[in-house]
C-alpha cells in the first residue's frame, strides 16, 4: 500500500513530541521493521526533523516551510471564534495544504491518512485522487459540535475510531455509513508496561516513602 500522511503544527519525525505526531512516528518506525508499506510524510519544515528524516529507508519525506504571519493571524481568529462558541475553525496553515495539495498530485498514492486533524478533510477533497482515510482518537466528529460535519464525511473513504462511544458520536451525523466507521482499538505492549517486571522498584519506594500494601 502506498499511503499518503499530511502532518501540520508539528513535524514529523517527532523530534519536538506531540500526540499526533508519535502516532505517526510510530507507523513510520514498525514499517521500518516490516517494510509492509510505501509511506510518504508530508510535514512542515523542522531543521531537526529533517536531519531526523535521512534515518529512515521506508518512509520519503517532503517538508514544507510554514508561513509565520498566516499562521499567528489564524490563531487569533481561531482562539475568537472558539471563545463566541462558533462551530467553526479556519485552517490554520492554508499556505502548507495548498502546497501539500500541488505535491500530492504529483505523487502515486492509494490513501490519504489524516490522523485527528478533521479540519483537513474538505480541503483536501479537492485532491485529484480523493482517497481519504480519517483515524479519529477524540470526539472531534459528530452532529451535535462539528462544522461541516456531513462534508466531511462524505469525503472520507473510511473512517478509524479508537472507541465505540467515538464510532457512536460519528454515526449521529446523518450521511455516515456504519459499514465506513471502523473501531481499531488502542493497545498496550505488555513487554514494556507489566507490573511483574517492576516489582523490585515498586518494594523499593514503598520502603522509602512508607507505603504499606495496603494503603494502595
Amino acid at each position: 500500500m502506498k499511503l499518503l500522511i499530511p502532518v501540520t503544527g508539528l513535524p514529523v519525525p517527532a523530534v519536538r513530541g506531540g500526540a499526533v505526531q508519535t502516532g505517526i512516528q510510530q507507523i513510520i518506525d514498525e514499517n521500518e521493521k516490516h517494510g509492509l508499506m510505501d509511506i510518504t510524510i508530508i510535514s512542515e519544515y523542522d531543521e531537526q526533523a529533517e536531519e531526523a528524516s535521512r534515518n529512515f529507508k521506508n518512509t520519503k519525506f517532503v517538508f514544507i516551510k510554514k508561513a509565520p504571519i498566516q499562521l499567528i493571524v489564524m490563531k487569533i481568529i481561531n482562539k475568537a471564534m472558539k471563545i463566541l462558541g462558533f462551530k467553526k475553525r479556519f485552517v490554520k496553515n492554508r499556505y502548507f495544504l495548498k502546497e501539500f495539495i500541488k505535491a500530492a498530485d504529483k505523487l502515486d498514492y492509494d490513501f490519504v491518512l489524516v490522523k485527528n486533524r478533521i479540519e483537513l478533510i474538505v480541503p483536501l477533497s479537492k485532491l485529484e485522487k480523493n482517497k481519504l482515510i480519517l483515524q479519529l482518537h477524540n470526539d472531534y466528529l459528530n452532529n451535535n459540535n462539528t462544522y461541516r460535519a456531513e462534508d466531511i464525511v462524505s469525503s472520507c473513504e473510511l473512517i478509524l475510531v479508537n472507541s465505540k462511544y467515538i464510532k457512536d458520536r460519528v454515526l449521529t451525523i446523518s450521511n455516515s455509513n456504519p459499514k465506513k466507521v471502523l473501531i481499531n482499538l488502542n493497545c498496550t505492549d505488555t513487554k514494556i508496561f507489566n507490573k511483574s517486571l517492576y516489582l523490585k522498584d515498586i518494594d523499593a519506594i514503598r520502603s522509602k516513602y512508607g507505603i504499606g500494601k495496603k494503603d494502595v
